[in-house]
């Protein structure tokens, strides 16, 4: 029984000694984010589906459309916001990421202002983890349309995927969205 308590005490000092989390890193639990499942959408969207692209029949059911190009490094989602603008939900996105893949070795925001192209007013933030042109992207599009909650458009893809990265800001600029 004593040996268990030491066990327990040296694990314990152990996990204390490496937490290495950015100091301005948010707690998980300070995170606003919503799990999956929990939100059906009640938005409609059309879009361009991009060639070479595939639609999912059966997308994540808090997801209004996932698409994928057949490499699993490679997905587009789109998504109905809780939050009632994009400076909000840019804000709750960046906290999220924050929290996530900035906190990686080599993350970094690489685009961060207005949506240009669109058919709707937006914003686009950019995120970068891993080396410099052997990384992993995220980009986040943020859209206002009228009478709608605030959809984004998650594209995620190998940096040097520059079909992949053009693909996604072709969607972004077909899309429509309505009730």
């Amino acid at each position: 029984m004593k040996s268990e308590a030491l066990v327990f005490a040296a694990t314990a000092l152990f996990v204390v000694a490496c937490d290495r989390r950015p100091k301005d890193a948010p707690d998980a639990s300070a995170v606003p984010w919503q799990p999956h499942g929990l939100r059906v959408p009640t938005t409609h969207c059309e879009f361009d589906v991009p060639a070479g692209w595939t639609r999912s029949v059966s997308p994540m059911p808090d997801h209004i459309a996932e698409l994928s190009d057949g490499n699993p490094k490679s997905v587009i989602i789109i998504e109905e916001r809780v939050e009632p603008d994009v400076a909000s939900a840019r804000e709750a996105s960046l906290a999220y990421y924050r929290s996530s893949v900035l906190r990686a070795g080599g993350a970094s925001t690489i685009a961060d202002g207005p949506l240009e192209g669109a058919r709707a007013r937006g914003h686009v933030l950019s995120l970068r983890w891993g080396t410099p042109n052997d990384g992993s992207v995220e980009t986040v599009s943020f859209l206002s349309f009228t009478g709608v909650p605030v959809v984004d458009v998650v594209a995620r893809y190998e940096e040097a995927n520059t079909r992949a990265r053009d693909a996604a800001a072709a969607l972004v600029r077909s899309m429509r969205c309505t009730k």
